[in-house]
């Protein structure tokens, strides 16, 4: 769900009236820093957004978990090392919409053993982009011959800032004394906003019937996001991930 949708925002801003050319204007929507930081410890989870934040972040964590240890194993089709896995995963939240190279990733992935080799972080972002759990936004320049884009590095968005938040096992509270990690995960909320309106815009041109593409799935409760190249899944119960496991501490 975008910012709107969750009702962060006011949506006076249309983007198919900003591609046309208008101009944009908006009323101060009063909404504080802290308040954009709970909603993007939170993130759009449809089943989350009722929960206590604690409860809400142990779903968003348990997801994370779920894909860390099986879904990317599952996709590729080969066994992947979890605990590699999590270490790009912190990394790739750590470097949330900048353009970090591979060559970043696989250093931090590998850890004190060195870096991983290009062929295999390569694999695993491969298989993180087709579970959907992370998307690159090529780089743009407004010169159509300018090198820029040719040496750029994409940069790297989760599919919901939460994820980023939840693989740092951050907090709001910490998120507000890292302002330049919680300034990094606003773009995730714009692009998943941008994301789901060109959806809508494209959609309501070409296709009939209602709601999301086919390789997402909603229910009350659940998120389910299939991969279209193989058909592997990840879901949870968010309501129960949230409520069954023992609180820590």
């Amino acid at each position: 769900m975008s910012l709107h949708e969750c009702g962060a925002s006011t949506g006076a801003v249309s983007l198919a009236a900003l591609l046309a050319g208008e101009s944009a204007s908006s009323a101060d929507p009063e909404t504080t820093v802290t308040q954009l930081a709970h909603e993007i410890a939170v993130g759009g989870w449809p089943g989350f957004r009722e929960l206590p934040i604690e409860r809400a972040q142990r779903g968003v964590r348990d997801y994370l978990e779920e894909i860390r240890r099986v879904d990317v194993a599952r996709v590729g089709g080969t066994r992947r090392d979890p605990a590699r896995v999590g270490a790009l995963l912190r990394s790739l939240a750590r470097n949330v919409a900048t353009h970090a190279g591979r060559a970043t990733l696989a250093r931090d992935a590998g850890g004190a053993d060195g870096a991983l080799s290009d062929e295999a972080t390569s694999a695993y972002l491969d298989a993180l982009a087709r579970l959907m759990v992370v998307e690159d936004q090529p780089a743009w320049a407004p010169h159509l011959r300018s090198s820029y884009v040719l040496r750029s590095a994409p940069k790297r968005h989760f599919a919901d800032p939460s994820l980023a938040v939840a693989a740092l096992r951050a907090t709001p509270d910490r998120l507000l004394r890292d302002l330049r990690l919680h300034r990094r995960a606003m773009p995730t909320c714009s692009s998943t906003a941008t994301a789901m309106a060109t959806w809508s815009m494209q959609s309501s041109r070409r296709t009939t019937g209602d709601g999301p593409p086919s390789r997402y799935s909603w229910a009350p409760g659940r998120w389910r996001t299939r991969c279209t190249a193989c058909g592997a899944s990840s879901a949870r119960s968010i309501r129960s991930a949230a409520a069954d496991r023992p609180r820590s501490g």
